[in-house]
This record gives structure tokens, sequence and C-alpha cells, in this order.
């Protein structure tokens, strides 16, 4: 009796298995199955077998609940240690996924004060592609925003290099500003030089220079609009302005004596509605 009990839970584990493989090739992933399945077969605990990794979930855009859950009950596995941790942890920065960022900001804090490799020197903050990634980090560990990776680039720096939404910049800008990030004559970060002598304020300027000077006619393009709208944000950093008074400050001055580039003046004249200065 006890043989055959032993026989159909053996078959029984193989028709999950057989389930779970047929599950995991579909596309989209049934999720909700899958955590069923997974409650019994502890796929994250033998991955090797199943050949599904934590990675390899992330990499196939599961909702937020599914994150919530895995990690939960696999999160001694998932961060066995500390690269495996940052490895993790580095999928959410590059993804933007807030569920596993929020996660190892509140059960291991002080992973975001390490440099996530020592190639770049990067800290966790320096890869935030979104505001939302940006607020859960700074919230845990405030001091970052004035971290610098080898480049001696702060994270305002590689939010401009990247273009980030001026939510995110703002946000940055704030917060450097809070914590006096460079000091009085730093603004915040936005005059502080990285390894190669550039400021925040220097890589805007330079993004300015890229462009075509005779393209930039009304309307604006989205993203020409979001370079100004950083731009502006940055201009009332340094000199002190309160940006909701920013329509009051006269712009195109402030752009030209501040050594702009001719695009960042045309710009400003369709943006204003201004002629001169």
């Amino acid at each position: 009796m006890l043989s055959q009990l032993n026989i159909q839970c053996a078959a029984d584990q193989h028709d999950k298995v057989c389930e779970l493989k047929r599950v995991l090739s579909e596309d989209p992933i049934n999720w909700k199955k899958f955590l069923e399945l997974d409650e019994e077969l502890a796929v994250l605990s033998h991955q090797d077998d199943f050949d599904c990794s934590i990675t390899w979930i992330l990499s196939h855009y599961p909702p937020g609940y599914v994150i919530h859950t895995l990690l939960e009950r696999y999160h001694n596995e998932v961060f066995a240690n500390q690269e495996q941790m940052k490895k993790v942890l580095n999928i959410g920065l590059v993804s933007s996924i807030p569920e596993v960022v929020q996660f190892i900001c509140s059960h291991y804090p002080y992973v975001l004060s390490q440099r996530l490799d020592e190639e770049t020197g990067d800290y966790p903050i320096h890869r935030a592609q979104k505001m939302e990634i940006a607020s859960i980090i700074l919230a845990a560990d405030p001091a970052s925003i004035g971290y610098q990776n080898n480049k001696l680039d702060l994270p305002l720096h590689c939010a401009l290099y990247h273009q980030q939404h001026p939510d995110h910049v703002n946000l940055l800008l704030e917060r450097g500003l809070a914590m006096h990030t460079g000091g009085d004559e730093g603004k915040g970060g936005v005059l502080v030089p990285n390894r190669n002598g550039k400021t925040p304020f220097d890589i805007l300027k330079g993004q300015f220079q890229c462009m075509d000077l005779a393209t930039i006619t009304s309307p604006i393009y989205e993203a020409d609009r979001r370079l100004w709208q950083n731009f502006v944000s940055m201009i009332c950093v340094i000199r002190g302005v309160n940006p909701l008074q920013a329509r009051e400050m006269n712009l195109l001055h402030a752009i030209i004596e501040l050594d702009c580039p001719p695009q960042a003046v045309r710009l400003g004249q369709i943006m204003t509605g201004q002629t001169g200065y």
C-alpha cells in the first residue's frame, strides 16, 4: 500500500513538473498558475533543475505581486551573498523594477552605500533610470545623492547623460540642495565637476551644442522641451530662484550671461517669446 502511494506521489510530482515547464514556455506566462505550482515545487530552491532563476523570471516582466511573493519566499536564496544581491539589484535598477529595489532598500539598506562594481564605481543611485526608483533609494539612503563614481560623476551627472525626465532631474536637484551637495559653490551638485572637469550644467550646455541651430523651430520636439525644462531648473538653482518664479526671471539674460551656446539662446527665444534681453 505504501509503495503504491509513493508511486502515485511520484506520478503527481512528475505531472506538476511537466505542467510547470509548459507554463514557463508560454507567452505570456500564466503567473498565477506559476505561483501555485511554485508553492509545492519550490522552483527557485531548485533552479538548476528547472532552469529558472530569479534573473530569468525578472527578464520576463512578471507583475509586481509575483515579484513580491517570490522575494518573500526565497530571499535567503536570492540574496545568498552580496554579489548575488548586487546582481539582482542591478536588474531592478536598469529595468526599473520598484518591487526589487524597495525590497532591498527595506531589508538590506547597507548595500546602497556600496559600489556595484569596481570598473565603474557606480553606486545604486547612479543607475536609477526613473524618478520612482531614485525616490526609493534616496528615502532609504539620503546621503547617496552626493555619492561619486570612479569618474567622480554624481547621480545628477548620470541622469543628464541619459537625458532623464525633468521630474527625475528635479528630484535630484531638490535632494542635492537639501543635502548641501558640493557645498555653497556646488549649488546642490549643479556646479560640481567630475574627473574631466565637467559639471552637470556643462553636460546640459553640451547637449545644446549637439543640436542643429537651423532645426530649432516651433513647435518644439518633446526631447528639446525636456532639455529646456532641465535647463531652466538648473538656471533657477544657480541663480537661487524658486522654480515657480522662473517666469519672472529674464531667462535670455541668464542664458547669455552664463555663456550658454547659441542653440540655448534660440530655444529660449522660442520658449519665452522673447527676441532680446
